[in-house]
């Protein structure tokens, strides 16, 4: 039904690219990637979540807790076991709703930082959440890096089903939403903070190997049905097709005679202002020595996987 709604509205614009008759098999194509992407992402996180629940379980046999102490992984463990279904169920959801608004607005992707309340100081409440946060942006970065060209091409296949801009689509079953609808259903469970690093680092660990064969199933999919076949072939030979909404650099129009302007210096500093993020990172130390103490020192041995 979305898909069907998607090409309704962009049929009827009057910037279409695609013909009326290519209009109609793109929605035929579009219904077909939406049911099969949804169906197998729902595949893959069932059996996920069943071992990332036996890897808690695993990782509370190695913490050292008296009895007064409150076994945190064990605690997750029961938890998720009760609830994987729901939890894959969710996730697949929040998916199912991205495909119903493929071209939202951009919005900058800051670098999280850290939780704190009116007076500056750290808020522990919220140490899970950030930690969270944290753990995302790390899977997305080495998710959208092993998955470079095949996630490309299938932004652009997918933004050609809905004659739009790949510049200004968003893919519902790409690193990063797939990513933040994980980071949404974990954090409804109120698992304590190092119990969340656990999960991602696993999740990063685990489930972004099966995500190889399932680019790879549903761009030859859309390949085989005449979807830009040859796309992959294009991207590893000339680098990314897509500019993520950079404007083209302004040329400089001086008057005879006037001295020359150079963007030297401008493009000198630009190397100094985006190297500050790199200092970030030590955030994650703060939150996770946080989250330790919060959890009485419950954290497995350094060499726990």
């Amino acid at each position: 039904e979305s898909a069907k709604q998607i090409q309704a509205s962009l049929a009827a614009g009057p910037k279409s690219r695609a013909s009326t008759q290519e209009l109609a098999r793109y929605s035929t194509v579009l219904e077909s990637l939406q049911r099969e992407s949804l169906e197998r992402m729902e595949k893959l996180l069932k059996p996920f979540l069943k071992n990332l629940a036996d890897h808690l379980f695993d990782l509370s046999t190695q913490i050292r807790h008296s009895s007064s102490a409150q076994n945190i992984f064990y605690d997750a463990t029961v938890a998720m076991r009760r609830n994987s279904g729901t939890m894959a169920t969710d996730i697949v959801r929040q998916l199912a709703e991205f495909y119903r608004d493929p071209t939202p607005p951009k919005t900058r992707d800051d670098r999280q930082a850290a939780p704190t309340d009116d007076v500056g100081n750290l808020n522990l409440v919220d140490t899970a959440e950030f930690e969270s946060s944290l753990a995302l942006e790390r899977t997305v970065s080495h998710g959208e890096d092993i998955y470079r060209v095949p996630l490309e091409a299938l932004l652009i296949r997918y933004a050609t089903l809905i004659d739009a801009d790949p510049n200004r689509v968003r893919l519902p079953i790409h690193i990063r939403p797939l990513c933040q609808a994980f980071q949404r259903t974990i954090t409804a469970q109120q698992y304590a903070a190092p119990v969340v690093v656990k999960i991602f680092d696993f999740f990063t660990r685990e489930f972004l190997e099966e995500l190889e064969s399932y680019y790879l199933y549903l761009n030859q999919r859309l390949a085989s049905q005449d979807i830009r076949p040859k796309l992959e072939e294009e991207i590893t030979a000339k680098g990314t097709l897509l500019n993520h909404g950079r404007p083209p650099r302004p040329v400089s129009r001086k008057a005879p005679g006037t001295p020359d302007q150079s963007p030297q210096a401008d493009d000198k500093a630009a190397p100094a202002a985006q190297s500050s993020p790199a200092e970030q990172p030590t955030l994650a130390e703060m939150a996770r020595s946080i989250g330790g103490n919060q959890a009485g020192g419950q954290q497995p041995p350094p060499n726990s996987q």
